[in-house]
């Protein structure tokens, strides 16, 4: 197996876009970093890039922007996870965990732990879906609008809560606002108003055919009315008028509400993710 690094996300990309475009629904997240990286004029800490190849051509991409996950795909049962890590273990680069598909980032795992001595945990398991039109719109008194800098404080503070719901902590409310505002001002950030706003979602990371939605938040007095279904709803259908084929989004297993809410607008699973860490 031969392994190589890039220096960007557009070299990456010249090399592992058509192969994470092969499921390009599953690989939303890979995708839309690179994407967006690639758009930027330079990223501190550089973030890596990552391929795998065999004499047939690639096996494997990886991708991670410090201090997150490496986030992993293969389209092989037996990339040589083995020859990755111990490409990994002795260089600069600190790993402080895997995101990519359950069986895949569980080999990688095991793998780690042999080649370290460091335990791993499953932090998070997650579903992938992909919704290519909206079956289901929520009843919901109220209606759908993009958020304005008026909502910045507002948002803010869901921002900080929905961080914390997912056990992904981003600080106080100072250290949050600049994001909030840049997605205001993006037009990526929208909410459900019901005489006041009651739930929020967004939208990021397009790639070749779709986008993802998220940010999908509901602060609890206002849950059980069907606003994050509205939400969710309006904006998977404001992303295919815009001209995209699908809306992908991720969801927590653990949280049988929001998957029977997301298959119910019209989102199926293309497949499982685990995000795992490292001692």
């Amino acid at each position: 197996m031969r392994i190589a690094t890039y220096p960007d996300a557009g070299s990456f990309l010249d090399v592992a876009q058509n192969y994470l475009e092969k499921d390009e629904a599953l690989n939303n997240l890979p995708l839309g970093l690179a994407c967006r990286l690639r758009d930027q004029e330079s990223v501190d800490p550089p973030p890596l890039y990552l391929t795998a190849a065999d004499d047939d051509g690639l096996v494997l991409a990886a991708l991670m922007t410090p201090p997150h996950n490496l986030i992993l795909y293969s389209d092989r049962s037996d990339p040589g996870l083995s020859e990755l890590v111990h490409h990994l273990v002795p260089s600069t680069w600190t790993v402080p965990g895997i995101l990519g598909p359950a069986d895949l980032a569980g080999r990688f795992a095991r793998a780690w732990e042999e080649a370290t001595d460091r335990t791993s945990r499953i932090k998070t398991r997650l579903r992938v879906y992909q919704l290519t039109s909206v079956e289901h719109r929520s009843s919901a008194p109220g209606h759908f609008r993009a958020a304005t800098p008026v909502d910045v404080d507002l948002l803010t503070g869901w921002s900080r809560d929905f961080g914390l719901a997912i056990d992904e902590p981003r600080g106080n409310l100072e250290e949050i606002t600049p994001a909030v505002l840049n997605r205001i001002a993006a037009g990526n950030l929208f909410i459900w108003e019901d005489g006041k706003p009651v739930s929020m979602a967004a939208y990021s990371r397009p790639t070749s055919h779709g986008t993802a939605i998220n940010e999908v938040y509901t602060p609890p007095e206002f849950r059980s009315r069907g606003y994050a279904t509205a939400c969710v709803a309006a904006l998977s259908q404001h992303q295919l008028d815009r001209g995209h084929i699908f809306c992908a989004l991720f969801a927590d297993l653990d949280n049988p509400i929001s998957n029977s809410v997301y298959q119910k607008i019209g989102y199926r699973p293309v497949g499982d993710f685990d995000q795992i860490e490292f001692a």
